[in-house]
């Protein structure tokens, strides 16, 4: 799941509780420079993945906000998986 976050993305790798991380999530770890189009974007992003307090805080406005998000995180606890979190933000130029 995603949401915006100002001019960033904020991307939720729940992978829907399964026990592995997301195959996209994989990719932005080994390269998180990418292109986003859509829903106003168009252009270069990095997408580092973040820790801590505002992990922590942008993780609990997706459980927030209608939808499986914290049921996801549940099930992937289950797993032993933390559910990392990743935000793209434009890239200098």
């Amino acid at each position: 799941m995603y949401f915006t976050d100002g001019g960033r993305v904020v991307l939720i790798a729940t992978n829907f509780g399964a026990a592995k991380n997301p195959g996209w999530y994989c990719n932005l770890k080994a390269d998180p420079i990418v292109e986003l189009y859509g829903r106003g974007f168009n252009e270069s992003f990095a997408t580092p993945e973040i820790y801590g307090d505002e992990r922590d805080s942008l993780f609990q406005r997706a459980k927030d906000a209608p939808g499986p998000c914290g049921k996801y995180e549940d099930i992937a606890d289950a797993k032993n998986r933390y559910v990392p979190v990743m935000v793209s933000s434009p890239k200098d130029p």
